[in-house]
């Protein structure tokens, strides 16, 4: 935003919050399609058909057999921590792409004549 024109801030602002939300639910999708492909992948072919669709759908189906339970969880769990995985290798490599694209960047001094204007605490009404 520093790099922006103050007359196109509003752009900039504007076009910064798309970027981020289109962002936040692309991840959600990817990681919510990892999660329940990895789910689905977990449990065995021989499962109900609901039960190999959710976690939710395996506990619905179960009518007490609490083999199909546990088998659901594991694979629920299983599939959460391959999917927290992943998150993390992301979040570590935009890390990592941050701080190679920031690293040569340097603020830059306020122009000759400009003064830092003096802040003044509020005292309310």
């Amino acid at each position: 935003m520093s790099t922006i024109p103050e007359e196109k801030a509003g752009v900039g602002s504007a076009l910064n919050d798309t970027v981020q939300q289109s962002g936040t639910a692309l991840g959600i999708a990817i990681l919510g399609s990892l999660l329940s492909g990895g789910y689905t992948a977990e449990m065995p072919a021989g499962a109900p058909g609901q039960a190999r669709e959710s976690i939710g759908g395996a506990l619905a189906v179960s009518g007490g057999d609490w083999g199909l339970v546990r088998t659901a969880r594991e694979a629920f769990t299983a599939s959460m921590s391959t999917t927290f995985t992943i998150s993390a290798i992301g979040v570590l490599a935009a890390a990592v792409v941050a701080t190679v694209v920031m690293r040569d960047r340097k603020a830059e001094p306020a122009p000759a004549g400009s003064e830092e204007p003096e802040l003044v605490a509020w005292r309310g009404p």
